[in-house]
């Protein structure tokens, strides 16, 4: 990633995860599935320090988050995750979630960052960064 260590290491805090990123999350599942019953982990690494962030592992360590409730895959496994008294975060509901908006007709215009879109010739909005490093302290709108 070209972002600075810091910025990578805020998407690593569970407030910040799936949202609205899911690429380590998506990458990390990948990894799950190649090696079944392994222990997986992930972390960012900074191109312009050519260091690399905590893991994501390390990172959520004693947080709400837990690597194999937020990797699970399994739709039933998943029901019985969301039916306890603090369900936890999965990557697998948080897409169906936007899937499910998505094809309700719900396209809301809140991008994080516009750089890579291919979509900005129709697009109605200039968003910034949420980074305030990254937009020069303002808060982003959208």
């Amino acid at each position: 990633k070209s972002s600075s260590l810091d910025t990578l290491t805020r998407k690593l805090d569970p407030g910040w995860l799936l949202r609205p990123e899911f690429q380590l999350a998506i990458y990390l599942a990948l990894v799950r599935q190649i090696h079944p019953g392994k222990r997986v982990d992930a972390a960012y690494v900074s191109l312009k320090k050519a260091r690399r962030t905590a893991t994501l592992g390390e990172k959520t360590a004693g947080d709400a988050v837990d690597l194999g409730r937020l990797l699970e895959m399994d739709p039933a496994a998943r029901a019985r995750l969301r039916e306890k008294a603090e369900p936890s975060l999965n990557l697998a509901d948080e897409v169906w979630k936007i899937v499910h908006k998505q094809r309700g007709g719900t396209f809301p215009v809140d991008p994080i960052n516009c750089d890579y879109c291919d979509l900005q010739p129709t697009c109605r909005l200039v968003a910034l960064p949420t980074d305030p490093e990254e937009n020069g302290t303002e808060v982003p709108h959208g």
